[in-house]
């Protein structure tokens, strides 16, 4: 017997850890499921903020690039008309006073090369040693090959501002207008949109890597390629890669960089903490490891709870075989649904194990009606009465009847509690009849 015990105690606990190892692996499996989707609806959410900002960003530029192309078309339309030089210098006067007006303030007015000739349409009037045709807006545009050119932006020292020219060649192939804007109100865009205090920094670079933006101010006009540190990391990551974003480690810590291009031209950046991006899925893997937790205690709790009752059953069966040794009859008796079991059906097992039979009041008092001797069978009506047991045994271990039987000899009958149900109401007991005369003595 204590073999049989020992073997279904190692049972019962590999029984419990696969039953535990199942439920985790499902748990865990769901959690993935949830982890991987919310960390794409955070990087999608935070994709969509940088495509924000790049349109924003080529809206101001747009601007510019649009006001070049016309100016480019109406001159071209002017030359084809055979317009003198003052025509030409006129319209080139008049379209930087509206675009002055509607535009931007500060700006410095539509100028180029026409016909081999300069004109500067805010009056300016170059120097001798002033060759146009070796100014960077001019080289630009030629290589641009009659498409809107971007030219390489540089820091102005005295007024800490990005400047940049914009220019295209006409038609002939020769001539080439150009005009020059300040990126300062790209500058605040750039600022303002890491004002939540969520993104780490902001930032615009050229095709070439030049800092045309950038929410620390210090970075302006810096180039990146050629230059170390984490701006080098990201422009050098950011022209060998097709990716939407990707993951940078600078002085122990990591970065997400989101980037998307600007009019084919520029790119719009956004960096941001791997630690702050990923506060809600910690939130998350905080949640889970807590439900595993009480998960796992609660099926500890009840694994030992079923074990205990387990032990308690062996127990009583061991017990049940020794009163097989000492009483002759050995009722399991269910008082509510009056069902009972006997004692070659208990010693297999505890309530439920066994063959239940009906009317156990029934066949307790015809029992006991053919046994007992006709002066005790009052006695013995009364004492076999089950719905008076629950009081007869409130707070006792057991009730007792001694009678003689029909052949004149000492006989006990015994109810003792087995079980109680959630209430704590009685709801089994074990009715036992000894008839050994010598053992009862």
């Amino acid at each position: 017997m204590k073999k049989k015990r020992i073997y279904l105690s190692i049972k019962s606990v590999i029984s419990f850890l696969l039953f535990v190892i199942l439920i985790t692996f499902f748990i865990s499996v769901t959690f993935n499921a949830i982890y991987v989707k919310e960390l794409n609806n955070i990087l999608v959410v935070k994709e969509n903020q940088v495509l924000q900002l790049s349109s924003e960003v080529g809206y101001f530029l747009l601007e510019s690039t649009d006001t070049i192309a016309m100016a480019a078309y109406s001159v071209n339309s002017l030359q084809e008309a055979g317009a003198g030089d003052d025509e030409i210098l006129d319209y080139l006067e008049k379209q930087t006073k509206v675009y002055a007006k509607t535009v931007s303030s500060d700006f410095t007015g539509i100028y180029g090369i026409i016909g081999g000739k300069f004109y500067d349409g805010s009056g300016w009037v170059p120097d001798e040693n002033f060759v146009a045709k070796e100014r960077p807006w001019y080289q630009a545009a030629v290589a641009a090959k009659g498409e809107v050119a971007l030219v390489t932006p540089y820091l102005d020292e005295k007024t800490n501002t990005v400047k940049m020219s914009v220019c295209k060649l006409l038609p002939d192939r020769e001539s080439v207008l150009s005009l020059d804007i300040t990126l300062h109100d790209i500058q605040t865009l750039i600022e303002n949109s890491i004002a939540d205090g969520d993104w780490y920094s902001a930032m615009i670079l050229d095709s070439h890597g030049i800092v045309v933006a950038h929410s620390d101010t210090a970075e302006l006009g810096k180039d990146y390629l050629n230059e170390s540190g984490f701006g080098n990391a990201i422009a050098t990551e950011l022209y060998q890669t097709e990716d939407e974003y990707f993951l940078l480690k600078e002085s122990g810590e990591s970065y997400y960089v989101f980037t998307t291009e600007v009019m084919d031209e520029w790119y719009a950046i956004r960096v941001m903490e791997k630690s702050v991006l990923m506060e809600p899925l910690i939130r998350i893997w905080i949640t889970f490891f807590v439900l595993l937790l009480v998960l796992w205690l609660g099926m500890l709790y009840a694994f030992l709870r079923l074990n205990r009752l387990k032990q308690n059953e062996w127990v009583l069966l061991g017990e049940m075989h020794s009163l097989t040794d000492i009483y002759d009859i050995i009722w399991l008796i269910r008082l509510e649904q009056d069902t009972y079991q006997e004692a070659d059906s208990l010693t297999g097992g505890l309530e439920g194990s066994g063959q239940w039979h009906e009317k156990a009041q029934y066949a307790l008092r015809a029992y006991m009606d053919g046994v007992t001797d006709l002066r005790f069978k009052k006695g013995a009506y009364t004492f076999i009465d089950l719905p008076t047991l629950p009081i007869r045994l409130k707070g006792r271990s057991s009730v007792t009847l001694d009678f003689l039987d029909t052949g004149n000899r000492k006989c006990r009958a015994r109810f003792v509690p087995f079980a109680w149900d959630e209430k704590g109401e009685l709801s089994s007991v074990l009715w036992l009849l000894e008839a050994d005369e010598e053992r009862m003595e």
